[in-house]
């Protein structure tokens, strides 16, 4: 395992508090779930009261995956966004939850501890921060506490350069400048006096003047004050002068690799002495070029400072020192890897003197430059790390080699090793080496994320930490399609990990430490992209000032949990209070207030909504229930307790993933999955895969696997590779990566469009069963003569049974439509962030076949759900007076006569019999139905968009199509059904459509399909009317259609 070099650094001796004091005063209308009102900066380490409080509203036990994205911020979609480009569909899904679960927060500047806005964010200050849970002082305030207390004299890197003192130049290198964005001229002279005081006989600097961050001309003003210091200092026997200088612009202080060529002319000055001009004292050196026209302090040209015989009085050679004075890392990095890297290669730099060469601080932790530096990182106590130690948490942190110490040394407040060695575990995976990021750009991130996996699996962790380093370093190359890679195996890592939540019943934290490969070019003032000389693209490398993202979810969540609107501009800090309380602790007084909160859980639907949606989906459940309950006692006698158990395993894992995802409190309310599994489905299961999840109560989550009803086959289908990505939106969460609250609303609003539509069509459905039907209700004795046409059907059908009859069965169609239709729509749009096809980006045609691909996979997922009601709604609708001369009685006698006998005659086979060809005929169907319609009606010109009749007649022609399409499977599927009740004379499905074909001819195939030219106005009224009820509501438009 390689070792991350700054574990080695000695721990300070002496801590000093660099966190200011905190006032936070709690207005919020909300229950705020830091619980801060008043606090100040707790004292040392030594003084502090580790017990944690239990959360009055947060339950404790949840594992906790927190998931840190590094260099994966939020910005406006474009070609050079490498996030938006790349598929994300696991990151995409958690947006759905905005405002309550979703939200952005700061990572730069004050919010990370940095002197400005201006200062972008970077992984120390952000895992610093994470970890912290408090604003600890970074740049300028780190570099001013440090020279108040001393410390910076006692620290390594002072040490370092003072072995200088005594035969060599000390070289302090910067901006002179009072503007305090990258220095600070006080510092300056602090820093002046500090060396000469400590032994230093030879000082030599090298300025660089301003003009940007303060105004233009006030070099002067700054060279006067910074002579006078020198000249002090000559008067106590040090040798002390200005030895060169520029303009920041055109000397030195290039950012970004944009331009060598200035840092070259800071090169020259600095360590050849040599410069265009040559001036006897610095003074007069900036007077004269600023007189020159157009002169500004900004571009001032390269000068160096020569003696009387015209030698320059200030080059660096071998034996000296150099300090590079600025605090602000983006403008010094070119400059510290021209001074320590022996291999540079861009620009000549003629003489390389061996010298001792420190920074102000260390400006890229990434690339450990420069390695030397005169003011450490704060050490910060009191961790949220150190806190859930001692309260009992046990914690798995991982990353690669080159994120390792982020996502351990850095969060856990600059310190080496392990708070509590038996609760904690770290893990390294060695970074690839010898070879540049963008050429494997996927890192290590599966790596991670199968350590994290087998973690959270594992029942060992209550909290799994990781960071993903994927979109930083690859970021930093500048190769944008690489970093696209990079951005996508970032995404499949977080799911993974997101999937072995799901699979625990726990919570997931996703956030980003700052920004990166969200904005790939170089922008001007009115944020287009800028281009060089040549006309090229500017390409950048470097951090960014966006915000990142931070979502929270998870089955374990509780009810009513989301993020607080009340915080004005929340950052990284206020992620440590969050955490504490999904652990089930408030959070220490002085820690940044806590992201979310909790509100009462409001249920709302009753009174606001209508009532029938309701009723239908309770009775769905409990008619499910009662099947299972009926099966149960005719299981040991019935073969066909076997024939479908693999069925309802499927049916029950489909229950598992919508019911079981909000059902926290399951030992009240257990769900119908969980009754199945207990005491239908375990004795199913092969025993040797049974022993490892049975527990004593029948409702009682595991800790690993919950309390799935088919929980054997949840562990190898989620923890294989090949499988996890493709099974685990199924079997395991698929609704609530969307978000319970629009679920739910699409889920109603779907299932009140069809409950109209499909009682208003119940006629004209009934006429096309009974013509589809006859040739098998005659040979049943249950039909006397074919009808000879609709009109027929229709006239016999209400002189024998009355007008009433043409509604017989709409009870449980209703029932069945109504959650079809809805979990429908509900699932739709899930499956197509799961394809994560959009038109802009991947092309119509792509995006086409992703919608009709979300069509057919949203039917087949409600299919799992109402199969048993489709199966009884056919056998009452078919179930026409004994025909033998107009006598005889019904064969039913309602809904659960049809299951009775079903059950003793056929057992829960008989409930399923045609599962197989109803799924690849409700795959072409609804395929057919929701893609076209979510393709084309985006496409309607104008006004046609708005048109409520635009969008029926649309729905209606694709209706039409998809029936007809789809029609010779749903025939097969009907005659499958049924044959429930009698000897089997159909072997599959296969054979049941070579019969009809043999037998009855192609023209069978089609009986009824008249019918459903009239039959479609249900399919397009369900369309149609959905879009409408979104539109009245929110707003929105194209609701089944939209783009």
């Amino acid at each position: 395992m390689t070792n991350f070099h700054l574990f080695n650094l000695s721990v300070l001796s002496s801590t000093y508090h660099t966190s200011p004091l905190h006032l936070h005063f709690c207005e919020s209308p909300y229950d705020s779930l830091s619980s801060l009102c008043f606090s100040a900066a707790m004292g040392s380490s030594g003084d502090v009261n580790w017990k944690l409080e239990d959360h009055p509203k947060l339950p404790k036990g949840k594992t906790i995956g927190l998931i840190v994205l590094d260099g994966w911020g939020e910005s406006e979609p474009d070609q050079f966004n490498c996030i938006h480009k790349a598929p994300t569909p696991a990151m995409d899904s958690l947006k759905n939850g905005v405002p309550d679960t979703w939200r952005l927060i700061k990572a730069h500047g004050t919010a990370v501890g940095l002197p400005s806005e201006d200062d972008m964010g970077n992984s120390e200050v952000g895992h610093n921060a994470l970890g912290a849970g408090r604003i600890y002082a970074q740049g300028a305030k780190l570099v001013d506490l440090a020279l108040a207390s001393g410390k910076i004299y006692e620290d390594e890197g002072f040490k370092y350069i003072s072995e200088s003192f005594e035969k060599g130049t000390v070289h302090l290198i910067g901006l002179l400048s009072d503007g305090g964005v990258h220095s600070r001229l006080d510092q300056v002279q602090l820093l002046l006096k500090g060396f000469a005081e400590r032994g230093a006989k030879r000082i030599r600097v090298h300025i660089l003047t301003d003009g940007r961050d303060v105004l233009d001309g006030s070099s002067v003003g700054f060279v006067e004050t910074l002579e006078a210091d020198l000249a002090a200092l000559r008067s106590k026997g040090v040798d002390a002068q200005v030895a060169s200088g520029g303009g920041r612009m055109y000397v030195t202080m290039d950012r970004y690799e944009n331009d060598w060529t200035v840092v070259k002319r800071g090169w020259d000055a600095q360590v050849l002495g040599e410069a265009p001009h040559k001036f006897k004292n610095a003074l007069e050196a900036v007077k004269t070029l600023r007189a020159e026209p157009g002169a500004n302090d900004q571009y001032l040209p390269p000068f160096v400072i020569v003696d009387d015989n015209g030698k320059a009085v200030g080059p660096i050679v071998d034996g000296d020192a150099v300090v590079t004075f600025n605090f602000r890392a983006d403008r010094m990095v070119m400059h510290a890897k021209a001074l320590e890297y022996e291999d540079f290669d861009k620009f000549d730099r003629v003489r390389v003197p061996k010298i001792r060469y420190a920074g102000m601080l260390q400006y890229d932790g990434e690339l450990k430059l420069p390695s030397r530096y005169l003011v450490s990182p704060p050490l910060i106590d009191r961790t949220s790390g150190e806190y859930l130690a001692h309260n009992g948490i046990r914690t798995f942190a991982c990353s690669e080699t080159v994120k390792f110490g982020h996502v351990t040394f850095f969060w856990n407040g600059n310190r080496s090793g392990y708070f509590n060695e038996k609760l904690e575990q770290y893990v390294e995976i060695p970074s690839d080496s010898g070879i540049s990021f963008n050429v494997q750009p996927k890192m290590k991130a599966l790596e991670i994320a199968e350590k994290a996996r087998d973690a959270i699996l594992s029942g060992k962790f209550d909290q799994v930490r990781v960071n993903l380093p994927n979109g930083d370093m690859v970021g930093h190359t500048g190769d944008i399609q690489a970093t696209v890679v990079a951005c996508e195996a970032a995404d499949v890592a977080v799911k993974i990990i997101l999937d072995a939540i799901n699979q625990v019943g726990g919570i997931y934290v996703v956030t980003a430490d700052h920004g990166n490969a969200e904005d790939m070019v170089k922008r001007d003032k009115a944020g287009k992209p800028a281009l060089d000389k040549e006309g090229n693209l500017q390409i950048l490398t470097s951090h960014t000032l966006k915000p990142v993202p931070i979502a929270i979810g998870g089955p374990g969540l509780s009810a009513g949990v989301r993020f607080r609107q009340d915080l004005d501009t929340p950052g990284l800090a206020n992620v440590a209070a969050t955490v504490m309380n999904l652990h089930g602790f408030v959070a220490p007084s002085d820690y940044e207030p806590s992201l979310i909160e909790r509100r009462r859980v409001e249920r709302k639907f009753h009174a606001t909504l209508p009532g029938f949606p309701l009723v239908a989906s309770t009775i769905t459940s409990q008619v499910t229930f009662q099947i299972l309950t009926i099966a149960k006692k005719k299981a040991r006698r019935s073969n066909g307790y076997q024939q479908g158990r693999e069925s309802f395993q499927i049916f029950c894992s489909a229950i598992d993933c919508v019911v079981e995802i909000k059902m926290v409190d399951q030992v009240q309310h257990p769900t119908i999955a969980q009754k199945a599994a207990g005491q239908f489905l375990r004795s199913s299961v092969s025993k040797d895969m049974q022993v490892g999840y049975q527990r004593p109560s029948m409702y009682q989550r595991q800790a690993a696997y919950g309390n799935y009803s088919n929980a054997a086959f949840q562990y190898p289908l989620n923890t294989s590779r090949a499988m996890a990505t493709i099974a685990s939106p199924v079997f395991v969460q698929a609704p609530g990566e969307k978000g319970f609250t629009n679920f739910a609303l699409d889920f109603l609003m779907g299932g009140v469009s069809a409950a109209v539509s499909k009682t208003a069509a119940a006629p004209i459905e009934r006429v096309k069963l009974l013509i589809q039907n006859q040739d098998e209700m005659i040979k049943a004795g249950r039909l006397s003569q074919p009808y000879k046409g609709i009109g027929d059907c229709f006239g016999r059908t209400i002189k024998d049974e009355g007008f009433g009859s043409l509604w017989r069965g709409n009870t449980a169609n209703v029932i069945r439509y109504f959650p079809t239709q809805a979990l429908n729509f509900a699932f739709k749009d899930y499956f197509k962030r799961l394809f994560n096809f959009k038109k802009d980006k991947d092309g119509y045609w792509k995006w086409f076949a992703g919608n009709l691909g979300s069509g057919g996979a949203a039917g087949a997922s409600s299919l799992l759900f109402v199969y048993s009601l489709d199966y009884a709604r056919t056998r009452l609708a078919n179930d026409a007076k004994a025909a033998k001369k107009g006598g005889g009685g019904r064969q039913f006698d309602g809904l659960v006569d049809v299951y009775r006998k079903t059950l003793k005659s056929d057992g829960i086979a008989g409930l399923y019999r045609g599962f197989n060809i109803s799924c690849v005929g409700i795959i072409v169907y609804r395929g057919l139905y929701f893609g076209l319609y979510d393709s084309l009606k985006p496409l309607l010109p104008g006004d046609l968009q708005d048109s409520f009749f635009a969008s029926f007649a649309l729905g209606w022609l694709i209706t039409n199509g998809a029936g007809l399409a789809s029609y010779p499977i749903d025939t097969v599927r009907r005659r499958m059904m049924m044959t429930s009740g009698e000897a089997v004379k159909y072997k599959s499905s296969m054979d049941a459509f070579k019969q009809i074909l043999k037998n009855e001819g192609a023209k069978s195939l089609f009986k009824g399909a008249g019918a459903n030219i009239l039959r479609a106005v249900a399919g397009a009224g369900v369309l149609s009317g959905y879009d409408k009820l979104q539109l009245l509501v929110f707003g929105k438009k194209y609701g089944s259609g939209g783009a």
